[in-house]
C-alpha cells in the first residue's frame, strides 16, 4: 500500500498579513505615519547618545551650559518614548494577532525593556553637576561619572525600531550584516577611546619608585591638555591601534587599570577578526 503523505504544513502569518484592528481604542499603531517619523527622531537621538555621551563623560566637565540643557531635552524625549511604550501595540506572529489589551501591553513591557529604558533616563548628570566643584576631588564622585554611561542602554532601542521597520523595508542580509559590522567597529573604537581617556581620572595609581601619580597621560609628553581635538585623536589612535592588533607605540598602558582595558580591547579586536574570517 502506498505510504500516506502528510499534508504540507501551513505557513504562519507574516508581519504584513496581520491587519491592525480598527477598534483598538487608545492604543498606538507602530506602523502609522506618526510612529515612522518618531522612530527617525529616536534614531537621531540614539546616534547623539552613542557619540556625545561617552565623549562628554570622558573629556568634558559637567557644567550648566547648552549641552546640559540639550541633554535634558533628549532625556525628556526618551521619557516620552518610555510612556508611549505602555500604549504601543505589539504584533505576536506566533499567535497571529496584534496585542492591544492595555494590561497585556504593560505586562510585556514591564517584563522586557522597561528596566533598561528607566535606567537610561535617570538624571546622573544632575548629581554630577551638584558635585562639580570641590567634591569631584573625591573618588566617589569620579565613579558617579561612570553611571552617566548607563545612557548607552538606550542603544538597545534601535533593535526594537529596526524590528518595526522589517515589515516595510527590504534590505538584503549581506548589506545589513555589512552595515552592522561597520557601525559596530566605529562605535567600539569611539567608546574605547573615551574609556582610555576616562581611566586615569577613575584610577589613582602611585608609582612606588617615585611616589608620584602615574598614568599614560604622565608618560606621554606630546599631549596638549588644552586641546580637546588633540586629546581625542590621541585616544582614538590608541583605540584603533589596539583593536587592529598592530601593537603599542608611543601611547601605551602603564597602570593595572589601563592594562586591564588594553586586554579587553585586544580581545575585542581578536573577536572582530574572528567574525570577519568566519563570515
Amino acid at each position: 500500500t502506498p505510504k500516506s503523505r502528510k499534508p504540507p504544513a501551513k505557513a504562519g502569518p507574516t508581519a504584513g498579513s496581520v491587519h491592525f484592528p480598527m477598534n483598538a481604542g487608545c492604543v498606538i499603531n507602530p506602523r502609522n505615519r506618526f510612529m515612522k517619523k518618531w522612530d527617525v527622531i529616536m534614531l537621531v537621538l540614539l546616534l547623539f547618545t552613542a557619540v556625545v555621551t561617552p565623549f562628554e563623560v570622558a573629556f568634558l566637565e559637567t557644567k550648566f551650559n547648552f549641552l546640559f540643557i540639550l541633554n535634558r531635552i533628549v532625556d525628556a524625549l526618551f521619557f516620552c518614548d518610555l510612556c508611549m511604550n505602555f500604549f504601543m501595540a505589539s504584533l505576536d506572529l506566533e499567535l497571529g494577532y496584534w496585542v492591544v489589551d492595555h494590561k497585556e501591553i504593560a505586562r510585556r513591557y514591564l517584563t522586557s525593556w522597561f528596566i533598561l529604558d528607566l535606567t537610561s533616563i535617570l538624571p546622573f548628570d544632575s548629581v554630577a553637576l551638584s558635585g562639580a566643584a570641590d567634591v569631584e576631588k573625591f573618588k566617589i564622585f569620579r565613579v558617579i561619572r561612570l553611571f552617566r554611561l548607563l545612557k548607552l542602554f538606550r542603544i538597545f532601542r534601535a533593535s526594537r525600531i529596526f524590528s518595526r521597520w522589517e515589515a516595510y523595508i527590504s534590505v538584503s542580509y549581506a548589506w545589513l550584516s555589512l552595515i552592522k559590522f561597520i557601525v559596530a567597529v566605529l562605535s567600539v573604537s569611539h567608546w574605547l577611546a573615551c574609556f582610555w581617556m576616562l581611566t586615569p581620572s577613575i584610577e589613582t595609581y602611585i608609582d612606588p619608585s617615585t611616589g608620584l601619580e602615574k598614568s599614560w597621560l604622565t608618560n606621554y609628553s606630546h599631549l596638549d591638555y588644552n586641546d580637546l581635538t588633540d586629546m581625542y585623536i590621541t585616544s582614538l589612535y590608541w583605540s584603533v591601534m589596539t583593536l587592529t592588533t598592530i601593537g603599542y607605540g608611543d601611547v601605551s598602558p602603564t597602570t593595572p587599570g589601563e592594562r586591564t582595558l588594553a586586554v579587553l580591547a585586544m580581545m575585542m579586536g581578536g573577536s572582530i577578526y574572528a567574525y570577519v574570517v568566519g563570515a
